[in-house]
């Protein structure tokens, strides 16, 4: 249920064609949003795809983004945010990328924000990731943190976890992780 606008200009390989749309109840490939709203561009000439001004809403989570493709080349930049209230919300937009992640209790909640930035190509060996989540008021496991923050890079297969700190009245937790993603 939504508005949806189609423009094509030019003719074979220059048509550059413009989609609008502002859509309620949006899923692809099992990503989901209540409400999602997004212009974008496939410019043939260029093997590009350009998908400006995304945003959209799942509960209490709101994204917002931008992303740039040569689905010739695979070169990909793209960067946004991610804030929430509640990890389900989250969970349910990111269904993908998150699975069947048992271990995270469906009681987890606070004040969450999450900025990424991509780049590289479309490709394991070759994506980087950057991005800074923080949070404030956490509940979770019955059990109030007042701060859970930390740095997540994806660089040469390797994702780590930096400067992660999770912070209850006067202790704190610190640490790092690196995971290897290929063989």
């Amino acid at each position: 249920i939504g508005e949806f606008s189609l423009i094509a200009r030019g003719k074979g390989k220059n048509t550059v064609l413009k989609i609008k749309t502002s859509l309620e109840n949006f899923a692809f490939q099992g990503y989901r949003l209540r409400q999602a709203r997004m212009n974008v561009l496939f410019y043939f000439a260029k093997s590009e795809l350009v998908v400006g001004s995304l945003g959209g809403s799942q509960g209490k989570a709101r994204l917002a983004g931008e992303l740039k493709l040569n689905y010739k080349t695979l070169d990909i930049s793209a960067n946004g945010n991610l804030s929430s209230q509640r990890y389900s919300d989250v969970k349910e937009i990111l269904r993908p990328l998150l699975g069947d992640v048992s271990f995270v209790p469906s009681s987890l909640y606070g004040k969450w924000n999450y900025d990424f930035v991509v780049g590289g190509k479309a490709t394991l060996n070759d994506l980087k990731l950057e991005s800074v989540f923080s949070g404030e008021n956490n509940y979770i496991y019955d059990e109030g943190f007042e701060f859970l923050g930390f740095k997540l890079e994806l660089k040469k297969k390797t994702l780590s976890l930096n400067e992660f700190i999770l912070k209850k009245s006067t202790g704190f937790f610190e640490g790092t992780l690196e995971y290897g993603l290929g063989a």
